[in-house]
């Protein structure tokens, strides 16, 4: 009886030890399951996350090369207002210019004071500079020449 005792407490242990190791094959299996579950799940968060980063990336560029654009077109148009003012400077001096033309220079206004009676000159000076740098200076009074020469 002590022997059935031995045999039936080995066939026992061997169902026990056959059940833990189907357990422990079963949460095995579970657990390997479990880590293709949750390396789906990375990769595919990985994936979205790549997804989302490359769409942001894609609406910044799209922002900057719209600013850009805008810029662009602000300057065009500052450049233009400038070259426009420049020709709108130029335009107004060539219109003054053709007005200051037209009223021309101011006409001297004939003066009506009395004539004089022309100058009788009576006098000459001469002056000579001789050689060694000096000036002589004459002065000739002349009286009524009329007289002096007869023809």
């Amino acid at each position: 009886a002590v022997v059935s005792t031995q045999s039936t407490g080995a066939a026992k242990a061997a169902q026990l030890q056959a059940k833990i190791a189907e357990k422990k094959r079963i949460a095995d299996e579970k657990e390997k399951q479990d880590a293709i579950m949750r390396e789906k799940i990375r990769r595919k968060e990985g994936q979205s996350l790549a997804e989302m980063r490359e769409k942001r990336d894609m609406e910044d560029a799209k922002k900057l090369a719209e600013e850009r654009r805008r810029q662009k077109i602000e300057d065009q148009k500052a450049r233009k207002a400038v070259l426009d003012k420049i020709k709108q400077d130029r335009l107004s001096k060539e219109k003054e210019k053709e007005s200051n033309k037209r009223v021309g220079p101011p006409e001297a206004v004939p003066q009506t004071s009395t004539p004089q009676p022309p100058k009788q000159y009576d006098e000459c000076r001469l002056q000579i500079r001789l050689p060694t740098g000096k000036f002589n200076t004459f002065l000739c009074r002349f009286g009524n020449l009329d007289n002096n020469y007869k023809t």
